[in-house]
């Protein structure tokens, strides 16, 4: 029959050839009848994508013929057969082969294929699907290449091309199929993959060669409401299984984005997302992002920044391998909200009336959310509100096992206010009420696959999906199958967690079921706290299953735990494991005791204090006939604030024993306390004795406060006083009620009440601060009009380099000067190696300095000294090496002036390029001995507060100064001394004869109370003038009272000098002097040289 064809593929397969081998095992067999030989044919090692002439095979006789198909492996193998279509043969000439389509959008496609002979042109038929290609109007083309424009989108095509050489043609080519895409979405666009079949424009693409890759819709996932979509690749990615979304019709502002949930059966699971402009066309996707899935449902947002023009699809690629499958549902292509909604909503725990949410803020709101929640499917807008301004809420008032969604959007202006999307539902389902003792579940009313109410089976990390919860029948019952598919660890092993009990802490309590796998398989039992979370599980015991159903009971009184809900997990780690669980059973212990409680032991009266375990201990006893293993107690103060306490002990019958109260009491009240204890045991037989009481008297310690940890100045110390009527031990050894401290430590003191003996203590911290000094001291005094610059002196380093960024600066080779180590008073070390120390101050006169220095370890030689480039040798040796004990070194011939005012001091490392002659100073004082007792630094360093505006001072009188305050509170005062300058004056200038030695006897100085000092002030002064007549002498007066301030005054003396020294004056000539003064000769107009005779001068006098 020409017109005959089949089909066998299935319909979820998306194969594009006649044949599609999967391995190269499969063979095709040819016969003429059944009465001949089979044939071999061919090795399907290729797809047969051509059409295949047999002519050569079977005899132009016989119109019949058989094929055969012939696979020659088992298990998972297998062959694809579709399009088999048996023909005749018209003619040899073969048609166009390989008819490929390049490229294919919504109005165009692009097709070529490769010649079938040597023809000279081609003719091509464009039909819809189904169309006999005969009935169109062929069109001629001269290339193997095709572009095809105006077709209409959505549109199904059948296109086939023949070979043209001369006036014959070859056969049609084999069918090419396609359907035009889908024209385009805009922002708007939402799917939740709810048909049956994908959704309208989405595409499917297998191009892997593994048979059982594929993507189709499904529904039995428990995260996900309703259907969704499903990737699965089986085990090669070489080719890649895409799953794309129709056209998105891009804007040109850049500012859409899509919007997807997404998870994986394993974690993590690569998905990667781009462009693709030919969904049949793997080199036509373009990689734009990563994303790395796990088993938990997340929703993500892409944003197409990149993707500002044009219309593209997005597709979805399955970018990982082994046997993993990728979910994807509620696929939105939108614009970017300005209010975004957030984030990773998610549920953190639930408990029977409450249950905790948590998600992640989108940063553009002002963290303030507003959150909607109700029964599950109800209506946005009717629910109850609450707000939050943290990322995570905990709703109450819950009803138990109830399903509510929940919707989270943040307030983005409070002020409007305006809100932004809402992410959800979330969809939770509370905790049942804890079940008591007498609960039972053998799984008979449920159906299979389903999980039973108040049952949770968590979905660990690479638990097969498929095998999550489901159950299998056994011969008489339904039970719970724990399936393993290829989990290797514990973190991934399936789970089943059973409802809340209700006091479980109760040592009696038990838990009975029954477990069989089909090999020595095991289970782990534990505890959970949060029965949503696996990792809170805390193992209790492991049981080893066997073929037939066996008991198993937990004791929980044998077992330290925290939580109320009980897991059974799979604890084998072999792949394709099966565990089967059946009537659970939770109840008491069928126990017969008498537990009595004989008394409460006290070691007398207590002072007031936390309670500990050593407190309150309580003697009981076993009067019944059976073993005790655990029991409880509780106890209460003067009736009220009932404590409870239980244990795991085992008391034999007879058995008497004793047990501290582990819960903590707080004393820290005085009084007297009435305390009783007795048996809270659930199943004590007899009550008759099962009470004990005790009074405690609780003295009150005694109150101390040493005070916040604080600071003094040098030299004040601090007074520290204890509470009265107690005994004292303070640290440093002293036992009296008031102790004094001037050093700085940690100070406590222990006091003891003489009469209760109740203790009490206290601890401070005190800091000692070194005073800082005004220069000059009280000792020094001013004259009036004298000026003087205060400076700051330090007495000992308290922390560091304590002398200030303004007053040292270290010149050094290997920055070897340093601060270090803890030496004496808790003070710093200044070690010096390989280098030298600078220390620069001004003083305004010296002529010999003092260093007083502390160095408990040096070595011999000791440190070099160095004073304005002038060697002064090593500090003394033998003043050194203890602390406390100060050495001292005078340095005399200093300039009694420097031009600068400045002095450096320089100390230098002994042995440069060796530890052991590094110097370790931790006190150094400088002293001018000229001046006064004072130490001397060069300005105010950083720390200080001048009260004083200007630190120059003019004084005029005597006067204390407090301008100088360090930060660390300290300061201290200087007084200023100051003395009025004497007046003086002198008179009686005479005229004296030029002899060569005068008597000044008339010159007169006035003062009074003092001494003079000066050339030709007191008595005979013998002088030689000057050769012009003319001399200048100071007159100096010193107030003997004070023996500091002086006065000085300027005279002069005229000296008549003899006539031959005088200058001459030419003869008959005269002058008029105005005043008595020596003459000079100015101009030799007025002398006569030219005779060069003495000469009369007369001289008149005017009076």
């Amino acid at each position: 029959d020409p017109s005959f064809s089949f089909y066998l593929a299935q319909p979820n397969y998306f194969n594009i050839d006649q044949f599609q081998n999967y391995f190269d095992i499969s063979k095709i067999y040819i016969r003429a009848s059944e009465s001949n030989s089979w044939i071999l044919y061919k090795n399907l090692n290729t797809a047969i994508d051509n059409w295949t002439y047999i002519s050569d095979s079977i005899p132009d006789t016989f119109n019949y013929f058989q094929l055969r198909l012939v696979i020659t492996l088992r298990g998972g193998y297998g062959v694809s057969f579709d399009d088999f279509r048996v023909g005749e043969q018209l003619d040899v000439r073969p048609p166009p082969a390989d008819v490929t389509l390049t490229y294919l959008r919504d109005t165009m496609a692009h097709i070529m294929w490769h010649p079938g002979g040597s023809g000279s042109g081609y003719l091509y038929a464009l039909v819809a699907q189904g169309t006999d290609p005969d009935l169109a109007t062929p069109i001629s083309h001269s290339d193997t290449l095709l572009g095809l424009g105006g077709l209409i989108p959505n549109t199904g095509y059948d296109f086939y091309v023949k070979e043209i050489s001369g006036t014959d043609t070859s056969h049609w080519s084999p069918v090419l199929r396609f359907t035009t895409d889908f024209s385009g979405v805009n922002p708007g666009y939402y799917t939740g993959f709810e048909s049956p079949s994908l959704p309208f424009a989405w595409r499917a693409n297998v191009f892997t060669d593994e048979p059982y890759s594929e993507i189709y819709l499904d529904s039995n996932f428990i995260d996900y409401n309703g259907r969704f979509l499903s990737i699965y690749l089986e085990d090669n990615r070489d080719f890649g299984i895409y799953a794309s979304t129709p056209i998105l019709n891009f804007n040109n502002s850049g500012n859409t984005r899509i919007r997807f949930k997404a998870s994986a059966t394993y974690t993590p699971v690569e998905l990667q997302l781009g462009r693709m402009n030919y969904f049949d066309n793997t080199y036509s996707f373009s990689l734009d992002t990563s994303l790395f899935l796990s088993n938990t449902v997340k929703e993500y947002k892409i944003n197409l920044d990149s993707m500002t023009s044009g219309r593209d699809r997005v597709a979805f690629l399955h970018a990982d391998d082994w046997y993993e499958t990728i979910f994807l549902d509620d696929f939105y292509y939108e614009l970017i909200p300005d209010c975004d909604s957030p984030d990773s909503l998610h549920l953190l725990s639930v408990s029977d009336n409450s249950a905790g949410i948590g998600w992640l803020s989108t940063g553009g709101g002002d963290s303030l959310f507003i959150i909607e929640y109700g029964p599950q499917s109800f209506t946005p807008g009717t629910g109850t509100f609450i707000t939050s301004n943290t990322l995570n809420k905990t709703i109450t008032s819950l009803a138990p096992a109830t399903d509510y969604d929940v919707y989270v959007a943040e307030i983005c202006t409070p002020s409007t206010p305006d809100t932004g999307l809402w992410a959800g539902p979330l969809t939770l389902a509370t905790a049942c009420s804890y079940v008591d003792t007498g609960w039972t579940d053998g799984f008979e009313a449920y159906s299979a696959t389903i999980i039973p109410p108040c049952f949770y089976a968590p979905n660990p990390s690479g638990t097969a999906l498929t095998y999550k919860s489901v159950f299998q029948s056994n011969s008489d019952s339904m039970s719970f199958y724990l399936f393993n598919s290829s989990c290797l660890s514990e973190s991934c092993s399936p789970m089943l967690i059973l409802p809340g009990f209700k006091d479980i802490t109760i040592g009696n309590r038990v838990l009975n079921f029954y477990a069989k796998s089909a090999s020595a398989e095991f289970v782990v039992v534990g505890v959970l706290s949060n029965p949503i979370d696996p990792a809170s599980f805390q193992p209790l015991d492991t049981f080893t299953l066997s073929s037939s159903y066996q008991l198993f009971t937990v004791a929980f009184a044998d077992y330290a735990f925290s939580g109320n809900f009980v897991g059974i997990r799979h604890g084998s780690s072999g792949m394709y494991r099966s565990i089967y669980l059946d009537d659970f059973e939770y109840t008491s212990a069928p126990i017969s005791f008498d537990l009595r409680v004989d008394s409460v032991g006290q070691v007398g009266d207590v002072c007031a204090t936390t309670m500990g375990t050593d407190r309150l201990r309580v003697f009981v006893s076993n009067n019944g006939t059976d073993t005790i293993s655990g029991f409880s107690l509780a106890f209460t103060v003067n009736g009220v604030g009932l404590k409870t306490f239980s244990t795991a002990s085992i008391l034999n019958p007879g058995d008497t024993t004793s047990i501290y109260f582990t819960d903590t009491l707080n004393y820290s009240v005085a009084g007297t306390f009435y305390l009783q204890v007795f048996n809270t045991t659930t199943g004590d037989q007899n009550k008759a004795n099962d009470t004990a009481v005790k009074v405690l008297n609780i003295f009150p310690p005694p109150s101390i406060s040493l005070g916040s940890d604080t600071s003094i100045c040098t030299p004040n110390n601090l007074q520290l006083s204890g509470p009265a009527g107690c005994t004292y031990t303070w640290s440093t050894g002293a036992n009296t009620q008031i102790a004094y401290f001037a050093i700085p430590d940690t100070y406590s003191l222990i006091a003891t009440d003489t009469l209760t003996g109740c203790v009490n203590g206290d601890t401070m911290i005190l800091s000692v601060n070194g005073t800082y000094a005004f220069f000059p001291d009280t000792g020094y005094v001013f004259c009036t009009g004298d000026s003087q610059l205060l400076q700051p002196q330090v007495f000992r380093y308290s922390d560091g380099i304590d002398l200030g960024e303004d007053q040292i600066s270290h010149n050094y080779t290997d920055s070897s000067i340093s601060f270090g180590a803890y030496k004496c008073a808790n003070d710093k070390t200044l070690r010096i190696g390989d280098g030298y120390v600078q220390i620069e101050f001004t003083v305004l006169k010296t002529s010999a300095l003092m260093l007083e220095f502390e160095s408990p370890w040096i070595t011999n030689p000791t440190p070099k000294v160095e004073v304005d480039g002038v060697k002064f040798g090593h500090l003394p040796y033998s003043s050194v090496g203890l602390c406390g004990k100060l050495g001292y070194m005078l340095l005399e011939g200093l300039d009694a002036q420097t031009i600068d005012n400045k002095v450096v001091v320089k100390i230098y490392d002994t042995i440069p390029g060796s530890t052991l002659g590094d110097a370790q100073i931790t006190f150094l004082r400088i002293y001018s001995l000229d001046v006064m007792d004072s130490v001397l630094w060069t300005s105010i360093p950083s720390g200080f507060n001048s009260s004083v505006a200007n630190p120059y001072v003019h004084p005029s009188a005597y006067t204390t100064y407090n301008g100088l305050i360090y930060t660390n509170g300290c300061s201290d005062t200087a007084g200023i001394g100051v003395q009025a300058k004497p007046s003086l004056a002198v008179n009686n200038v005479i005229l004296a004869r030029d002899t060569g030695i005068y008597d000044l006897d008339n010159l007169h100085a006035y003062g009074t109370g003092g001494t003079f000092y000066g050339a030709g002030v007191v008595g005979t002064h013998q002088f030689d003038p000057d050769s012009v007549g003319r001399s200048v002498d100071t007159c100096v007066y010193v107030n003997s009272t004070q023996n500091t301030c002086s006065d000085t005054t300027v005279f002069s003396i005229e000296v008549s000098p003899v006539l031959e020294r005088f200058p001459a004056i030419g003869a008959g000539k005269s002058m008029i002097f105005d005043s008595i003064r020596y003459l000079e000769a100015i101009n030799s107009d007025l002398l006569d040289f030219e005779n060069n005779q003495p000469l009369t001068i007369e001289f008149w006098f005017k009076t």
